[in-house]
């Protein structure tokens, strides 16, 4: 059982992001997860940050985190806050934040926002 969440940010150049805040959630109090017996490694939060970065790619991979991660939809939203370095996505998002009651609905207004089709 979760028990509370520490949440961890750090600026530079890391194994899991070219370059930018790299972010990372631990619950406390809980056992590490585990498939087949072999234990998971930790996962960092990904982040979008930059102008090259595939908006359809970062909703992919965030989705597959939060998945691997077992967040509660209730929680998402706030994985998604942390997510959001790129000052632009996080101005927008803190701007709309109050008109977004889903990570679903979240995910289809981030895509008309930033995705050039």
């Amino acid at each position: 059982m979760i028990e509370s969440i520490e949440i961890g940010c750090s600026h530079g150049i890391d194994e899991n992001a070219l370059n930018g805040n790299v972010c990372s959630m631990t619950p406390t109090n809980v056992s590490q997860p585990n498939i087949g017996g072999q234990i998971l490694p930790e996962l960092s939060l990904l982040t979008f940050s930059s102008q090259e970065q595939s908006t359809v790619h970062f909703l992919k991979d965030l989705d597959e985190y939060l998945k691997l991660k077992s967040v509660d939809e209730r929680l998402k939203l706030t994985f998604v806050s942390k997510s959001l370095t790129k000052e632009l996505a996080k101005n927008w998002f803190v701007a709309t934040k109050d008109h977004i009651n889903s990570y679903e609905e979240f995910k289809i207004k981030f895509l008309d926002q930033f995705w050039s089709k």
